[in-house]
């Protein structure tokens, strides 16, 4: 009996699968970068039609950051996870 295209197709991706690490060791590769950018877009960056930053206009928080202090927060949760 052969066996379909679409079972081969399962049996290779359950197989693929198989072969990763853990989901707490496996990290996408631009994770970091999707951090920073999201966090840069939100805290950092002055929106060009509210005149603030997204953050500020949804009241999270009252000052404009700076890329220092999203350093600082990214080092002292590092820190904290390293412990």
């Amino acid at each position: 009996m052969r066996n379909t295209r679409q079972q081969d197709d399962v049996r290779v991706t359950r197989r693929a699968e198989d072969e990763l690490p853990p989901p707490a060791f496996r990290r996408h590769p631009l994770t970091c970068n999707w951090v920073l950018g999201s966090f840069a877009y939100n805290l950092v960056r002055i929106h060009k039609t509210l005149r603030v930053t997204p953050a500020m206009a949804a009241n999270v928080t009252k000052r404009r950051w700076e890329m220092s202090d999203i350093v600082d927060v990214l080092e002292a949760y590092e820190a904290k996870a390293a412990n």
